[in-house]
């Protein structure tokens, strides 16, 4: 008898986010929010990478490896760009990433328990 008024607790629980989700997947502010940021995550990348072709090997390389792939020197002359610059601008690229992926992984979750 308890354990049906706990599933029945939890259900109303449940119920209630989703009632909850519905509301702010209706309101649209919350879009506004979510295609700003994604836009946002974009407009940065572009700024951070000097070409936009070396996106793919900043955000998916290790970062030494692309740092060389990028900015390739002669066999004795130093490099002509500062590693400790690009290390924190692939940093800065990834996280931004990571948090934007992170934003659609939660929008597409709140979609999935809504739309049934």
């Amino acid at each position: 008898m308890e354990a049906d008024n706990f599933f029945y607790g939890l259900q109303a629980i449940l119920s209630g986010i989703v009632d909850a989700l519905r509301v702010a997947l209706t309101f649209k502010l919350f879009w506004g929010f979510v295609l700003g940021f994604l836009v946002s995550t974009i407009v940065h990348a572009f700024l951070v990478a000097d070409n936009v072709k070396h996106l793919p090997t900043m955000m998916f390389n290790d970062t030494s490896v692309s740092f060389q792939k990028i900015y390739p020197r002669a066999q004795d002359t130093p490099y002509e760009h500062s590693f400790a610059l690009y290390a924190k601008n692939v940093d800065r690229l990834k996280s931004v990433f990571y948090s934007a992926s992170t934003v659609i992984v939660i929008v597409l979750m709140f979609l999935s328990l809504t739309l049934k």
